[in-house]
Parts: C-alpha cells; structure tokens; sequence
C-alpha cells in the first residue's frame, strides 16, 4: 500500500506533483517499501527495519518541506 500511494502522490495532477523535489521523496518512499516487501519475503528482519526507517525518513522529510 506504501508504494502505491508514493506512485500516485508523484502523478503530475497531484498536489504537489509538478514538483521534482516533491515526486524524488515520493520515489524514495515507494522505493523504501520495495525494500521492505522484499525484505520480508527474504525474512531479513535487519533489511526490514533498515526501510521501514527510510519510509518513515521520506514522510518526514516531505511532511516538515511541503506542509
């Protein structure tokens, strides 16, 4: 669900969306939760957490730039 809202968050009608800086830390937030869906496939729990902090960092970042 993660990655699927950072796609549509980065689509050019979106608030925001026009923004390059705005669509990098969407990308960086589905990117993030690639890596956690495949971390938990790999049962790499050291990986999962790694991007779960990235996901959180990317909202974060965005939330303290576009709010």
């Amino acid at each position: 669900m993660i990655a699927v809202i950072g796609k549509v968050l980065a689509e050019e009608q979106m608030d925001g969306g026009d923004d390059e800086g705005y669509r990098a830390l969407a990308g960086e937030m589905t990117k993030s939760a690639q890596n956690l869906l495949q971390a938990c496939k790999l049962k790499d729990f050291d990986s999962a957490g790694k991007a779960v902090n990235q996901i959180e960092q990317s909202c974060n970042k965005c939330h303290e730039d576009w709010r």
